[in-house]
């Protein structure tokens, strides 16, 4: 089945948003100043808050594709065109598996990606809840630097923009630190958003 949201449902999650939208854009607003301009989209209920933020910002040239791992490799060929990363999102479980293959390009070829995979809550995790399964490890070494990220809740909004950052600053100093070995390294980042309700 393919779910597809009306303008109108579009519109109304982003005059009203939920916690998980609002992390979404703040996210989106500190990699938009570290140059990311395009987004790649493999479709998928738990990563809708990000998709839909992605969409509202305007700020994105959003690329959707059905599947997975051309969606991945959608998203190195638009690192290597631009020396720029763009974002590559995906769903929970297996869906973020499929990303591997273009990553490991990447990271042999010193491409910029930005890799972001939501994920099932903790409460979820380890006890066979479909779509579910080690995102933490997946990628191994070939990802640069990896961020995991707390559900999202009202109450820790005031934390969300240094962690965005953070990550931001962890993505430079990886980028630094490659570029003294390899001049045009910039590395690969990926990030774990855990969204607690599907949309």
């Amino acid at each position: 089945k393919i779910f597809t949201l009306t303008d109108a449902t579009i519109e109304a999650m982003q005059v009203s948003p939920s916690a998980a939208v609002t992390m979404s854009r703040t996210f989106l607003d500190e990699w938009n100043l570290f140059g990311v301009e395009h987004a790649v989209v493999a479709q998928g209920s738990r990563s809708t808050p990000m998709a839909l933020a992605l969409v509202g910002a305007g700020r994105f040239r959003v690329h959707v594709f059905h599947d997975e791992r051309s969606a991945a490799f959608a998203a190195l060929g638009i690192g290597l065109a631009t020396s720029r990363p763009a974002v590559l999102l995906c769903t929970s479980g297996t869906a973020a598996a499929e990303f591997f293959p273009a990553i490991a390009e990447a990271s042999q070829a010193c491409v910029p990606m930005r890799v972001c995979t939501a994920d099932r809550p903790p409460e979820l995790q380890g006890v066979g809840a479909p779509q579910t399964m080690d995102q933490e490890r997946l990628y191994g070494g070939y990802v640069r630097s990896f961020l995991n990220v707390a559900p999202p809740a009202w109450e820790e909004s005031g934390a969300w923009r240094a962690v965005a950052s953070t990550a931001n600053l962890r993505n430079a100093r990886c980028a630094r630190e490659v570029c003294a070995c390899c001049q045009q390294c910039l590395g690969r980042c990926g990030d774990r958003l855990k969204y607690g309700k599907r949309l």
